[in-house]
């Protein structure tokens, strides 16, 4: 196997070009090793043979002992390890199956072969060899029995990237821990019966963890810890109460502004319920900062999340027929009467899509009752006989059709496929679509009076197929649309009224709830140019300089 001595010579005590004989995995997956090398940091540049070579052209660059000399982030990191535990195997199966052709073994020279091919042997050499097996196993002679220690050698070339990995965790623990542990999980699942591995995993596990074993605590290291959210202590009262009308096995989990309360142990599920959550109270956080602050404190939102859909359905305090119906088409939902939020993790293949939406959506509703510091608690309970309602469904509507990426924790609240504008612009000039005039001075009441049967046929632009949606349905569609024509349209001329209406409505300024007071526009004037954006954007309008909004 290749092998390199090191000697790491700093140029001064202030500098931050070091020299070393290194090796540098480029991303054409070539492999720069055994030669001395000037790394500047500063500069981002490699200098080797009186070439400069650009930083960014290397997954890592490091000593051959392992210490790392460069790496622009996690992933290329591990890249580089991979593309050089691939460069070893090749070269160690090469070595191996030239004493297996020597030795006259020809089914060890195959598969040896193989190995190496695999891990990226070709050329005239792979050429020339392949013709010596070919004559090897054309003759069939019995193998010499010094075959069999390259047998065992061979044997060892499955644990080369694992024990490559190894070396580097143990290097990197005492540096950076949480990237340290990063690297023994991912250790872990490409080699999960890893001796060594092991029993480092569980020398760093707390004795006893509650949440199950050593690798279930690396797991709620990496995916809880991280996102700044910690274990409750399941001593308050929301947690007692939850114990005893739902089940014992309950735990809390606390980031911010949220409490989730869920029987759910597994971290990848809770994480990105974690991460969506986040991002929402964020995202809301970010449009009312401008506001006075008239709520400096607020209990945590509370999350019941549950393990599947029928616990979700059972657990859940429904009224009436028509919302026990949409309970069971539902990933979520917000009680108002209990301060609760309601959510269940699909199995569906569009799992994150639809729980990302739902979680926005309901914890928009949520947020806006409960935590906005632009009012407080007491106005923040809405009438069922305010005017506007229309504002509730399509505010959170609006913000649930955006774009999220969890895992960069960015969001755009601009998608020119958004099902709102995309239905409307469908359903524009029909006589179809509910009054402008009804729907902006409608309340509560007027919004559950509305028909649910889904009986009105579209056919949007972004979607096979025809549907059927409900008058229930094109209430959210409008308003949505209207939020964002309000948001976005005219360089964002009326955003601020827009947040502003949403305050007005959850402190029940009833005087402000009309159109033309809040925007300057009848309601059949608002209507069209919400129709005519619907239209503009089908058409390929976009908010000038848009980009990934916050993180």
């Amino acid at each position: 196997m290749t092998r390199c001595v090191v000697v790491l010579l700093l140029l001064a005590a202030h500098a931050r070009a070091e020299t070393a004989v290194a090796i540098a995995i480029g991303r054409d997956g070539k492999i720069l090793a055994r030669k001395e090398m000037t790394l500047d940091i500063d500069s981002k540049l490699l200098r080797w043979k009186k070439r400069d070579w650009k930083l960014d052209a290397f997954y890592l660059i490091e000593s051959a002992d392992g210490t790392l000399l460069w790496a622009p982030d996690y992933d290329s990191r591990m890249r580089g390890y991979e593309l050089l535990a691939r460069s070893r195997i090749r070269d160690e199966a090469e070595r191996l199956l030239r004493s297996a052709l020597r030795y006259k073994d020809a089914h060890l020279s195959r598969r040896l072969f193989e190995i190496a091919q695999d891990n990226g042997l070709n050329g005239k050499d792979a050429d020339k060899l392949g013709e010596r097996i070919e004559k090897l196993e054309a003759r069939r002679p019995p193998p010499n029995k010094k075959a069999e220690q390259v047998k065992a050698d061979a044997g060892q070339l499955d644990s080369v990237y694992a024990d490559l990995l190894f070396l580097r965790v143990e290097r990197e623990l005492p540096r950076d821990r949480m990237v340290g542990l990063r690297m023994l999980r991912d250790l872990l699942i490409l080699a999960p019966e890893h001796a060594t591995a092991r029993r480092v995993l569980k020398s760093l596990a707390p004795k006893k963890f509650s949440m199950g074993g050593p690798r279930n605590w690396l797991d709620w290291e990496l995916d809880i810890a991280q996102r700044d959210a910690k274990l409750d202590s399941g001593e308050g009262f929301s947690m007692r109460q939850a114990r005893k009308t739902w089940r014992k096995d309950l735990h809390g989990i606390r980031t911010g502004p949220i409490l989730i309360i869920t029987p759910v142990r597994d971290t990848a599920i809770l994480g990105r319920t974690l991460g969506c959550c986040r991002m929402t109270t964020d995202l809301l956080a970010s449009l009312f900062a401008d506001y006075p602050v008239r709520r400096k404190k607020s209990d945590p939102l509370r999350i019941f999340l549950y393990e599947n859909h029928e616990e979700y359905k059972r657990q859940s305090n429904v009224r009436g027929a028509a919302a026990a119906e949409i309970l069971e088409f539902s990933a979520g939902h917000y009680s108002p009467e209990e301060g609760i939020s309601r959510l269940y993790w699909l199995t569906a293949r569009d799992a994150e899509q639809r729980i990302v939406g739902t979680a926005v959506h309901e914890l928009t509703h949520h947020w806006l009752a409960e935590v906005n510091p632009a009012y407080n608690r007491t106005e923040g309970r809405r009438s069922s006989r305010t005017p506007g309602f229309w504002i509730v469904e399509g505010f959170a509507r609006f913000l649930e059709e955006g774009v999220y990426d969890l895992d960069a924790g960015e969001w755009s609240l601009f998608d020119r496929r958004a099902a709102a504008l995309d239905t409307l612009y469908s359903l524009r000039g029909s006589g179809k679509l509910i009054a402008w005039k009804k729907l902006y001075g409608g309340s509560a009441v007027t919004f559950w009076a509305l028909n649910k049967e889904p009986k009105l046929k579209i056919q949007r632009r972004w979607r096979l197929g025809a549907q059927r949606i409900s008058e229930m349905n094109l209430w959210y569609v409008q308003a949505s649309a209207t939020c964002q024509f309000l948001y976005h349209a005219e360089k964002g001329k009326y955003r601020k009224a827009l947040l502003d209406y949403v305050v007005n409505h959850y402190t029940r300024k009833s005087a402000k709830m009309s159109i033309a007071v809040a925007f300057g526009l009848t309601p059949t004037e608002l209507g069209q140019r919400v129709e005519d954006f619907a239209k503009a954007v089908a058409e390929g309008w976009e908010p000038a300089g848009r980009r990934a909004e916050g993180k």
